[in-house]
């Protein structure tokens, strides 16, 4: 740890050489990041376009005294004003004026700075409807189309604002049968909920879906007697541990409760052949990500609770919160991040599915197709993808031996996100489902906890990473985006111990980011470094019926608030790298022998820091645009800091945004419109004191005062469960 922080070190390369992976970083490819489900139209109408620019090379900005709270010159006059045209209940637009132009007008005029030259703007980036184009790709497979979920739902309709074609709004049941009948060859591989009711007859006569509502013996059923081969299989083969005491898998209680109760496979994959850019030939395209292809999905970066009640959720309604209907609602939005991945990288995907169709699907093993034999594929040579704009891509994965053709276990998603942490020199943004680990570096009150089997390193590189930059002197950033709180009901023992496990994390950061500004005497606040956020959305131009449930009443007719849920799997490292997958951030993501997840780390290679000693060049390609894009969707704005995420100055504004909109959220006797999503996660972090402490702005969850939903949780529930 002493040596991280004094120790001087060149900069890592960006590539993973020394990884557990058998997959090596694969050039020449094309990735296509999608935010949310979809993107309608009126989505377009208030997301800011990003800024037409050719991004320069420029010098710092002026460092600014913590006291010092009013706007550099640079900001006087370019900030965007809200559309006064907006309409009651909608959020408000914002006027599309490229005020980035004005922020570097003084850096262009200067003929001595080089400008960046590229042949496209932000790397090729451009928003997407991520459902729009799986489905088109679906449509478009002529050999294979490979899918392995946590969750599939035959009645998921992928198109809903407008019918693609004669066909109109086909379910993606109807689809993949459709496709198999005229011949291309459709597998199927789901994680095998043990909760569900595996027998046909009870099935028709009293449908359970499991727990976890994912609905696997219901899908399975669907295509039997069909030409899609339909599998679900169980995650064999997990380790468990109980407080401390880890079980062997081989031994009869490993088999019974690790392997097949707690367990699941996680990985989200779909992969098919497609069109090339060589005429008369076909190439292998996959997705990968945070969506799975069930109910409750589908969203938009407006994340409405009521006003889609009707349209887009009419038949795909979502609520994990008990005694809401689909009538009144509100529903529980849901934001989403995935990709579409094209050239070299695609292969290394589909031989994952191979490896685990192989060793749960054995008896099926003769429908997989061989690439080779499929006329008109293209070469490994002829699949890649070359221009400016071109991406290196490596394939990561948590998985073991048990449920794939793979050696021993594989951690290296946890090995990628611990290497790019250590080369970050900027800033990091991180979106993530669940935020909890490092147990065994949890200290004062938290120490009893540190036997918890909880201890992948992600929290503990950040905090260093932190301070080391607090030691050197740099300004860094870190932001980490979470739910409000997790899935379900928020008084549930599981998501009380999650919250709990969660604050642990969260106070061992910010108490070792404390007393490094202690020891080296630095000025300023852990949140200078550090901070934690949440999304949320408030609708007060919708009103439904009086509803007789009173608990309805209080969140649908008097507080209209729901939290955004985060269910996002994403780090962006100084807008050069992405890492997304379906992997969280905790313990049965990481150790590769307890859920099956699958990412990829993704970077442009002309859009790089150009040296270690040049560091005012900014990259500008699709990584930076995609960042640009979320933070338009979480905040409704484009600002100039934006595009320094690690000054001060963008620090404070963000929080800035975040506690406005916490405090619209929050306040239950005043319903308004909330102008944009983003809200400080309601820690007190801004009243930390000089040891680091974290307390809560309210002690219960909004909305459940009846209910003790605690916001810093309890310890009620066996770690194993929700690690």
């Amino acid at each position: 740890y002493q040596r991280r922080v004094h120790g001087k070190s060149d900069r890592p390369p960006i590539e993973m050489k020394k990884t557990t992976s058998p997959f090596k970083t694969q050039e020449g490819c094309k990735v296509t990041l999608y935010q949310d489900a979809h993107i309608d139209e009126e989505s377009r109408s208030w997301l800011p376009p990003l800024p037409e620019y050719t991004p320069v090379r420029r010098p710092p900005s002026p460092k600014r005294s913590r006291n010092n709270s009013s706007n550099p010159p640079s900001l006087r006059g370019s900030l965007q004003l809200p559309n006064q045209n907006y309409k009651e209940g909608e959020n408000q637009p914002l006027l599309s004026t490229p005020i980035i132009d004005h922020y570097y007008s003084s850096c262009t005029e200067d003929s001595s700075i080089p400008q960046i030259v590229s042949e496209s703007t932000w790397g090729g980036f451009e928003r997407r409807s991520c459902w729009e184009d799986l489905y088109c790709s679906i449509r478009g497979a002529r050999h294979f189309i490979y899918i392995a979920g946590w969750s599939l739902w035959v009645h998921l309709k992928l198109i809903r604002e407008k019918p693609m074609g004669p066909e109109g709004f086909k379910t993606i049941g109807e689809l993949l049968k459709e496709q198999a009948e005229q011949g291309v060859r459709v597998l199927i591989m789901l994680w095998n909920d043990p909760t569900t009711i595996n027998n046909r007859f009870i099935q028709n006569v009293v449908p359970f879906n499991g727990v976890m509502n994912t609905h696997c013996q219901e899908t399975v059923g669907y295509f039997e007697g069909t030409r899609v081969i339909c599998r679900a299989v169980l995650r064999k083969g997990a380790v468990m541990s109980l407080n401390g005491a880890t079980p062997r898998a081989d031994t009869a209680f490993g088999r019974v409760f690790g392997a097949t109760t707690i367990f699941t496979h996680h990985q989200k994959m779909v992969i098919c052949d497609s069109h090339s850019h060589v005429p008369h030939k076909r190439r292998v395209i996959a997705y990968v990500g945070g969506l799975d292809l069930t109910d409750g999905r589908f969203d938009t970066p407006s994340h409405s609770l009521f006003k889609t009640l009707q349209t887009y959720h009419k038949e795909d309604f979502y609520q994990p919160l008990s005694n809401f209907s689909a009538e009144y609602g509100p529903r529980e939005p849901w934001h989403d991040i995935h990709g579409k991945l094209e050239g070299p990288i695609a292969r290394d995907i589909l031989n994952t599915f191979k490896q685990r169709w192989h060793k749960q699907c054995h008896h099926y093993r003769h429908h997989l197709l061989a690439l080779n034999r499929i006329p008109g594929i293209l070469s490994p040579q002829e699949d890649v993808i070359h221009g400016p704009d071109k991406w290196s891509v490596q394939l990561f994965r948590s998985i073991d031996s048990s449920v794939a053709t793979v050696n021993g276990i594989e951690t290296s998603i946890q090995e990628a996100y611990i290497h790019h942490i250590r080369r970050a020199r900027r800033f990091i943004y991180i979106e993530t489902q669940y935020f909890l680990g490092s147990s065994q570096y949890w200290e004062g009150p938290h120490q009893h906890n540190r036997d918890i089997d909880c201890k992948h390193r992600i929290p503990i590189e950040l905090t260093i990473q932190i301070v080391n930059k607090i030691a050197k002197g740099e300004r860094f950033a870190v932001y980490i985006v979470l739910p409000l709180h997790p899935d379900g009901e928020p008084e549930s023992q599981a998501v009380q111990s999650i919250l709990h496990w969660q604050w642990h994390t969260v106070m061992m950061m910010y108490v070792r980011i404390a007393n490094a500004l202690k020891e080296y005497k630095r000025p300023g606040h852990p949140c200078d470094y550090l901070n934690f956020y949440c999304l949320g959305q408030r609708e007060a131009g919708v009103f439904p019926s009086i509803l007789a449930d009173p608990r309805q009443q209080v969140l649908a007719r008097q507080t209209r608030r729901h939290q955004i849920y985060v269910h996002s799997k994403m780090m962006i490292v100084d807008d050069e790298f992405i890492l997304f997958g379906s992997a969280n951030i905790n313990e049965r993501s990481l150790s590769g022998n307890r859920d099956t997840e699958i990412a990829v780390g993704c970077w442009q290679p002309n859009y790089l820091w150009q040296s270690s000693d040049d560091p005012n060049y900014f990259p500008s390609g699709a990584v930076a645009a995609f960042r640009l894009s979320l933070w338009a969707e979480h905040t409704s704005l484009y600002l100039p800091c934006f595009q320094e995420p690690h000054s001060l100055e963008c620090v404070d504004k963000i929080n800035e945004i975040g506690l406005s909109n916490w405090d619209i959220f929050a306040n239950r006797s005043l319903v308004q419109n909330m102008s944009s999503h983003l809200m400080k996660y309601p820690y007190t972090t801004f009243d930390i004191n000089k040891e680091g402490n974290v307390d809560a702005l309210v002690n219960v969850i909004p909305d459940c005062e009846n209910y003790g939903a605690l916001l810093l949780g309890e310890d009620v529930f066996p770690d194993i469960f929700v690690m």
